[in-house]
This record gives structure tokens, C-alpha cells and sequence, in this order.
């Protein structure tokens, strides 16, 4: 089961199925990577796993809030695992930069982990990819 971002059609659709349940703007998930996360518990995940436990960060200066987990995109390959997280959007405004909060979120991958390896997949994005988060691009355990 891979979960991916679709074309800007489904997008719009998205967007019209928030507003219309009660949702704001506000609430639409971003489109593009704005979080990376690490493994939380202290231990290794098992090939067993069908869940994780992580903690996710902001990227960008918020203030030191995170924020709520919009939405994840899982890609299960042979060899790894990626996991995107995205973070609900900030409003407007500006922020300051102390490091921000780590909110711890359950990944259900629907499918044991196996030995694979877990990457971040914020650290594919162009922007993110050369900070100190995505360092060994972005890879977060190997088996």
C-alpha cells in the first residue's frame, strides 16, 4: 500500500470536501514537506512493527510550536520505508526561532515493517535537504 500526493485536481477536491465538512483553509494540509521526524520509545523497531512511534518537528521557525500532524505520506519500497509527515499550516504572521516542540504522532503502516530501512522523506524536498535533520539523507534506522 503506498499512500502518495496526487495532481492539483485532487488537491481542489480535497480542499472542497474540508471547507464544505466545517474545516478552514487553514486546516488544508500543506503540499509540500514542512516537518521531519525520529524514531521515539528508545528501542529499534522490529520487522514485526506495524506501527512507529514518532516524534515530529516543524521545520521552519515557529515560534517553538510544532503544531498538529496534518497528514503522513507512506512509500513502501523493497529496501526502505519512507515516511513524509506535514504539519498543519502556520497563520500569517511572524516567527521566532527557538527549536520547536517535538509532538509525538503513531504511524500505522498498515504492513510489518520487515527489514526495512525507515528514511524521512522531508529531506527529498530541495529546501530541506542540507539541514542538520536530513543528514544521511534523511535515513532514520536500518536494519
Amino acid at each position: 500500500m503506498t499512500a502518495s500526493r496526487s495532481a492539483s485536481g485532487a488537491a481542489g477536491i480535497l480542499l472542497a470536501a474540508l471547507l464544505s465538512s466545517g474545516c478552514s483553509a487553514a486546516e488544508v494540509p500543506p503540499e509540500e514537506p514542512n516537518a521531519n521526524w525520529s524514531l521515539l520509545g528508545g528501542k529499534s523497531p522490529t520487522p514485526q512493527d506495524t506501527t512507529l512511534e514518532l516524534g515530529v518537528v516543524r521545520a521552519a521557525c515557529a515560534g517553538g510550536q510544532t503544531g498538529d500532524v496534518a497528514s503522513t505520506d507512506t512509500e513502501f519500497g523493497t529496501e526502505q520505508v519512507v515516511v513524509t509527515v506535514y504539519v498543519q499550516p502556520l497563520p500569517e504572521g511572524t516567527y521566532g526561532c527557538p527549536m520547536n516542540d517535538t509532538v509525538p504522532y503513531i504511524l500505522d503502516l498498515g504492513q510489518p515493517l520487515g527489514e526495512r530501512a525507515l528514511v524521512d522523506g522531508a529531506c527529498r524536498d530541495a529546501a530541506l535537504s542540507g539541514t542538520p535533520a536530513c543528514s544521511q539523507d534523511g535515513l532514520r534506522w536500518k536494519p
